[in-house]
């Protein structure tokens, strides 16, 4: 299940919209400073503000299109089924 989709129930907000250095890594903490909770992330800042009772002022997720990869493992996996 995807945990940002409308199924999994979940609220997500914006790692990369402007607010702060954007994520680049899935990781939590990288060497490059772009992971979800390294200093200065707009996600460590929505983080932060969503666990301190202020959820309503974090920033809204951008919508993206899928890459060339993610088409591509997006199609492998649909075929399989």
């Amino acid at each position: 299940m995807n945990p940002a989709g409308d199924a999994f129930g979940a609220d997500v907000f914006g790692v990369d919209s402007g607010q702060g250095t954007a994520v680049t890594d899935h990781g939590t903490s990288t060497p490059t400073g772009t992971g979800y909770l390294d200093a200065d992330t707009e996600s460590l800042r929505n983080v932060a503000l969503a666990t301190t009772g202020q959820g309503d002022t974090v920033t809204a997720a951008v919508k993206h299109e899928p890459t060339p990869f993610q088409k591509a493992l997006i199609e492998g996996l649909s075929s399989a089924y």
